[in-house]
């Protein structure tokens, strides 16, 4: 039997904004409240809109709901569409004086405080007239300008002009590429876009991790590290979050999968192999133990081991922005909507330039001296500093354990002064001297 084909409807335009608010509020209780309407009126209006469009727009869970593939296009088409409406609106709309709105897109460039210089001169002019701001890349503010939905924007070039008015501006930008791993792949990318050579731009990781520091200033397998800094993610997030709260409508950046997501926490990245025959850790002094037993070859049926210093992987990492049980709880949310994988290498064989370009060396951490005699001595000096140490093993001195810091204080790699209760006991001890000598 041949199914029927359904055919979809005009769509009204206060439809749209109900399911706008629904999907901005991702709660139909609370969108309900916002519209001024019941929520059995409102959840009726939403399934009206599913029917006539022949797809499903949410996925609906207990506590709140997430816009499907389908919803998320019609998210953008919608919004463009009531802006659109609403702009012709107020174009329309008589006034005596200079009054309407100005929508401008732009990137995070230099060039707009240039830009909103000259906006609050004009504004001072005419205070009625209001701006709206559309941040989005090259390609996202020409389609908007084509569309009518943005009087101007603000492009870097190289661009096609040809079908623009267009003024340049004295403003010369520089150029940075944000990227999620240390690959070349990601400087050739932004050599292509922008025609500058390799050495003038920059890559930097944003991390919870300081040991992506490390691994980018001293890197292993490599002659240099691909990636130019590191930035804490807890710097950076806190700049970043009044600007996002301004975005109305996000656009969807994501390219991970469920495997990905689950990177975060303890044991996601053994997951990911899809073999039961791995052992995973978490927190320094757990590392530590798996290592030895590696060591004493107790390990042999394993065919993987996932180690990480921070308490429950790099949601635990000393630079994260959130609490990291509640971040393990959010991923554990997040899991349910994702798709598997959607990063996928073509083929089988790892590219040339994700291979390490040099063998790895064992390093002689536990060789002291070449001499029999130093290495010794030096044992006898760690021993006698490690015992003047207070043994609390809390790693506030970057060392992993007192003893490591011992060690690294006898090769003259730190001080005893990088502990803070010493440096404590001996502040206060210069204290009371400097007391006792003003009292003589």
């Amino acid at each position: 039997m041949v199914g029927e084909k359904r055919r979809c409807g005009p769509v009204e335009f206060r439809t749209l904004k109900y399911f706008l608010t629904v999907a901005r509020e991702e709660n139909i209780t609370r969108a309900a409240a916002l519209l001024h309407l019941t929520q059995p009126t409102l959840s009726r209006q939403l399934m009206q809109l599913e029917e006539e469009l022949g797809v499903k727009l949410f996925r609906r869970s207990q506590h709140h709901i997430v816009l499907t593939e389908a919803g998320m296009l019609l998210r953008r088409r919608a919004q463009e569409i009531v802006e659109l409406a609403e702009k012709t609106a107020r174009e329309l709309r008589p006034a005596e004086e200079v009054t309407g709105r100005i929508s401008i897109g732009s990137g995070d460039l230099r060039s707009m405080t240039y830009l909103a210089k000259l906006l609050a001169a004009f504004h001072r002019q005419h205070p009625r007239v209001q701006y709206e701001i559309y941040s989005g890349d090259s390609d996202g503010i020409k389609e908007r300008i084509e569309q009518g939905l943005l009087d101007m924007g603000l492009l870097l070039e190289p661009v096609d002009t040809s079908r623009y008015q267009i003024l340049r501006l004295p403003v010369r930008e520089s150029w940075g590429v944000l990227v999620p791993e240390d690959s070349p792949l990601a400087r050739r990318e932004a050599v292509r876009k922008t025609g500058l050579p390799p050495e003038k731009i920059g890559v930097f990781f944003i991390s919870p991790c300081p040991a992506k520091v490390t691994d980018a200033k001293q890197p292993i397998g490599c002659e240099a590290s691909a990636v130019s800094g590191v930035l804490s993610i807890a710097d950076i997030y806190p700049k970043l979050i009044g600007k996002m709260n301004k975005i109305r409508t996000p656009e969807p950046l994501s390219k991970t999968g469920l495997i990905g997501v689950s990177w975060a926490g303890s044991g996601g990245e053994s997951a990911a192999l899809l073999d039961n025959s791995y052992l995973a850790a978490d927190g320094i002094e757990n590392v530590i133990k798996v290592l030895e037993e590696v060591e004493d070859d107790k390990l042999s049926d394993v065919h993987f081991i996932e180690l990480n210093a921070c308490p429950g992987g790099c949601v635990g990492g000393v630079m994260t922005v959130e609490n990291p049980y509640v971040a393990r709880t959010r991923i554990q949310l997040l899991r349910k909507y994702l798709p598997i994988s959607k990063n996928h290498l073509p083929g089988e064989e790892i590219p040339e330039e994700m291979r390490w370009d040099k063998p790895i060396k064992p390093s002689k951490a536990l060789k002291l001296s070449d001499s029999i005699t130093e290495s010794m001595r030096m044992r006898t000096e760690i021993d006698d500093t490690c015992a003047r140490l207070p043994g609390l093993d809390c790693g506030s001195c970057g060392a992993p354990t007192c003893r490591a810091l011992a060690e690294d204080v006898v090769k003259g790699l730190a001080s005893e002064n990088d502990c803070v209760f010493t440096l404590r006991e001996r502040v206060r001890e210069l204290a009371s001297s400097l007391t006792g000598f003003r009292q003589f």
